[in-house]
């Protein structure tokens, strides 16, 4: 898949989550993600394509991306669809 300048893959974000070892609240990755990638970024998975980030958030958590609550969740470590 061809990708528009300012769009990213949702394996950034989990690559990104999974180096930091860190927990985080929907509202705290959305900030970091917007810090990193830009307020205006797009976001697309292998099923789907711009996203906001909020958006993107939603879809990983609903696809079980993510373990803990949603207030202190972590990435699930190999949730990558490729690996």
């Amino acid at each position: 898949m061809a990708t528009l300048p300012g769009t990213h893959h949702g394996h950034e974000v989990l690559e990104m989550m999974e180096s930091a070892g860190d927990t985080y609240s929907r509202d705290q990755l959305i900030e970091l993600m917007n810090i990193r990638f830009g307020m205006e970024a797009r976001y697309h998975i292998c099923s789907g394509s711009d996203m906001d980030a909020g958006t993107l958030v939603d879809v990983l958590m609903a696809r079980g991306k993510f373990i803990g609550t949603p207030d202190a969740f972590r990435v699930v470590p190999g949730s990558r669809c490729d690996s």
